[in-house]
């Protein structure tokens, strides 16, 4: 009864305390293991909404080594409101490892050997064990959304559309299938549909700098294609 008795900030330093000396001595299978017993997935992601920034790192450190989809909400939407750049970077880390995790001991090394494969160029053969990967666990968003990103660098715009689609319906929370998204649509010359998802994604994490300069990037051509005498664009790029 411990915890339920304890508020947050005394379970966030008692959390901190505990495991100080794992995360000094970087020994992630024994934090692992002591998470596992003594604080799983779901009190890490209690202490999220704790005020000691401290505790909140080292609870985000745990979940990228426990968490699950469950807990990828809290990681969400703390990675939203946080003002703190390595709080932020923490977040992200903890949700991709999440999400690739989330195939399980089956299905997430495989996904893990085809990103690889991808980052040597060899498309379609990644796509064709994409294609397998996703038959097999039709709910794993992260496959989809890997398959998205290798039908884009193929060229293969509306797949690659139906697939970030397809990983929002799994996961709404994916701000690189939205990213994807807007990559794709601006790729097809559709400057609107792309501004709208660039601004969504950032609404789901806003520290996808990146974003905002595609953002400048399809204003400054809106402003550019404008034939001299015409009307300026709309800020939407329309």
């Amino acid at each position: 009864m411990q915890f339920a008795t304890e508020d947050i900030e005394t379970r966030a330093r008692t959390f901190l305390q505990e495991v100080h000396p794992l995360l000094l001595a970087e020994d992630w299978d024994s934090l692992a293991e002591f998470l596992a017993a003594r604080w799983p997935a779901d009190r890490l992601a209690g202490l999220l909404a704790s005020d000691q920034d401290e505790a909140v790192k080292a609870a985000l450190i745990g979940l990228t080594l426990v968490g699950t989809m469950r807990e990828s909400p809290c990681v969400c939407r703390l990675l939203r409101r946080t003002p703190d750049r390595l709080c932020a970077a923490a977040a992200e880390r903890a949700l991709w490892t999440i999400w690739f995790r989330a195939g399980g001991p089956r299905y997430g090394p495989e996904l893990i050997r085809a990103v690889h494969d991808l980052c040597e160029n060899r498309l379609e053969e990644v796509a064709r064990r994409l294609d397998g990967l996703v038959r097999g666990a039709p709910d794993y968003a992260e496959a989809w959304n890997q398959r998205g990103i290798v039908h884009f660098l193929l060229g293969r715009y509306e797949r690659a559309i139906a697939d970030c689609a397809h990983t929002l319906v799994l996961n709404p929370d994916h701000f690189g299938a939205m990213a994807g998204l807007g990559h794709t649509h601006a790729a097809m010359g559709c400057p609107a549909r792309a501004l709208e998802a660039y601004h969504r994604a950032l609404e789901m994490n806003p520290w996808m700098t990146e974003l905002r300069s595609a953002i400048d990037e399809i204003r400054r051509n809106a402003v550019r294609a404008v034939p001299a005498g015409a009307g300026r664009p709309s800020a939407d790029g329309s």
